[in-house]
């Protein structure tokens, strides 16, 4: 399930936001956090893990979601994996949420 946070087209939108050179980390959770539209980062709670610069340049211009969660999962250790259900992606420059997406696809280890 992907949720799009209130704050994420409106950066894009005002230009805070260039999907061909974003710099975005992320918030491993796990299925405690139910992500709603209008959180800031402070709402997410039941944090695994927070990686920082996980998306960066044209990643999210040019990677399918699907790739976006390899990526993303590729960076976490075993236990961490264990323990994640979902990531939340923020932008590092203004802190603002962009989306949360589950970890429901198979992911391929490398």
């Amino acid at each position: 399930m992907t949720v799009i946070y209130d704050t994420y087209y409106p950066a894009i939108e005002a230009g805070e936001i260039n999907l061909k050179d974003v710099n975005f980390s992320a918030y491993i959770t796990t299925a405690a956090y139910q992500p709603q539209p209008q959180h800031r980062r402070a709402n997410v709670t039941n944090r695994v893990e927070t990686l920082v610069k996980v998306l960066v340049g044209g990643d999210i211009s040019t990677l399918t979601m699907d790739q976006i969660i390899n990526k993303v999962a590729a960076k976490l250790t075993a236990k961490e994996y264990e323990l994640a259900h979902r990531f939340v992606v923020y932008n590092i420059a203004t802190g603002d949420l962009c989306f949360c997406e589950d970890f429901n696809t198979p992911v391929t280890r490398e």
